[in-house]
């Protein structure tokens, strides 16, 4: 599977897995949600391993069905020096979480 090749050679399976996770939050296609992942994981150098990025990123938020539009928020997070698990807690205080 490409996403595999392109984040620290995640376990195709999981990897599939893990897309359909994010897709069933997002509107993005799997391919668009693994496009955006395997840009985060270049930018971030596996920190954190891409198959913890990807379940960390996978929840519904109250405020966007956008993949890209959280994934553009991590990025400027972690730009601005925030750990992995710091963007992720401001990201769901920002957005909101549904369930």
């Amino acid at each position: 599977m490409w996403l595999s090749e392109h984040l620290d050679a995640v376990d195709p399976s999981r990897a599939a897995t893990l897309l359909g996770d994010l897709a069933a939050a997002y509107e993005e296609t799997p391919r668009m949600i693994a496009n955006r992942a395997a840009q985060i994981a270049a930018e971030t150098a596996g920190d954190p391993p891409a198959d913890r990025l990807l379940d960390d990123l996978s929840w519904s938020t109250q405020s966007t069905r956008s993949f890209g539009a959280v994934a553009q928020n991590y990025l400027v997070l972690r730009r601005l020096g925030h750990s992995h698990a710091s963007a992720i807690e401001t990201l769901h205080a920002a957005l909101g979480e549904q369930g």
